[in-house]
């Protein structure tokens, strides 16, 4: 009994680190239809370099292919990423959306000429602090179940964090994930480098050092019994 107590203390003080499930992904320059995306509407877009890239004065925008969205893809934490760089368009036109209808909560980035965005509930559209969408660079949303808080990452550098009435309500049953050129009001241009929705299971993981203590109690424990 000892020894299980012993064991389960250790394993309760564990790091946790995130194990992601890649669910979806579009990768660089592959055309999103051979990844398991199919073009909603409008216009399709073509390989540029090392990036899909979608330029239309309509709509062009992907989604995932059947099996599409559902409430497996949400049943645990989740995010949301884009490699993207802007390249004309005076409008927010093309976008990167989530609906989280698991848990009624979603949102996009969008992106103008001069500055990238993010939708909260409340507040409409939020320019991301020091972000430059002319150049290359990764937007993510996460989000944490069971908190219910939302996390805006630009490249490595988490930028904001969204307690649960900042962000988006969504209707319950709505799953939505797409990409793209989202308005035919004018004009837009952007390089999508990659789009990733991952299910992210955080899960303990024991460190050398841990390892190590574990394997002293436990020896130190058979001695003591032995000694008995």
């Amino acid at each position: 009994m000892r020894m299980f107590c012993f064991v389960a203390v250790l394993v309760a003080c564990l790091p946790v680190v995130a194990n992601a499930t890649i669910i979806r992904e579009h990768v660089g320059a592959t055309n999103p239809a051979t990844e398991g995306w199919y073009l909603a509407n409008g216009v399709p877009g073509y390989a540029d370099g090392d990036a899909w890239r979608i330029a239309t004065a309509g709509y062009g925008r992907y989604r995932p292919s059947a099996p599409g969205p559902n409430a497996a893809w949400f049943d645990s934490d989740w995010s949301l990423t884009a490699r993207v760089q802007h390249i004309a368009g005076p409008m927010a036109e093309q976008r990167l959306t989530v609906f989280d209808g698991q848990h009624g909560k979603g949102g996009a980035f969008t992106w103008d000429a001069d500055t990238a965005y993010w939708y909260y509930k409340d507040t409409g559209d939020t320019p991301l602090p020091g972000t430059n969408p002319k150049e290359m660079h990764s937007y993510t949303f996460s989000y944490e179940q069971a908190t219910g808080i939302g996390e805006i990452w630009y490249d490595d550098t988490l930028i904001d964090t969204l307690a649960p009435a900042e962000i988006n309500d969504v209707s319950i049953g709505t799953f939505l994930v797409y990409w793209g050129d989202n308005n035919s009001q004018a004009f837009s241009d952007m390089r999508w480098a990659g789009v990733t929705f991952r299910d992210e299971q955080f899960v303990p993981i024991p460190e050398p050092s841990t390892i190590a203590l574990l394997l002293i109690g436990f020896v130190a424990l058979v001695m003591w019994r032995w000694r008995r």
